[in-house]
């Protein structure tokens, strides 16, 4: 924003006339924005390096991400298979031993 104020005073000073009163203003104008365009430059610089290294981050961060997912998802599935195994063995049991009420009359026949 300070940048954009130098850059505009520096341009109304050149669209005004050039005499001995107006020429220090115009000097110094010029070197408060070239002094402001250089930080500007440096902070620009610094914050494109700050993004990439985002960007990099961002990436590693849904990697491991999408790696605990698919872990918990297949433990999920494997405790499932678990349960289910269990579950049918306990009714194979059930099925196997001989009943010691009667008969129903469907089997009597």
């Amino acid at each position: 924003m300070e940048y954009d104020a130098y850059r505009v005073d520096l341009e109304e000073l050149n669209l005004g006339p050039r005499d001995a009163i107006t020429m220090p203003k115009l000097e110094l104008a010029q070197k408060d924005f070239q002094s402001q365009r250089e930080k500007y430059q440096s902070v620009r610089d610094g914050l494109s390096v700050k993004v990439k290294l985002l960007q990099e981050n961002k990436v590693k961060v849904l990697h491991k991400q999408l790696w605990l997912l698919h872990s918990a998802v297949a433990a999920h599935s494997l405790s499932c298979q678990n349960f289910l195994e269990q579950n049918m063995r306990q009714a194979g049991e059930r099925l196997n031993t001989p009943s010691v009420d009667a008969p129903s009359w469907l089997e009597e026949s």
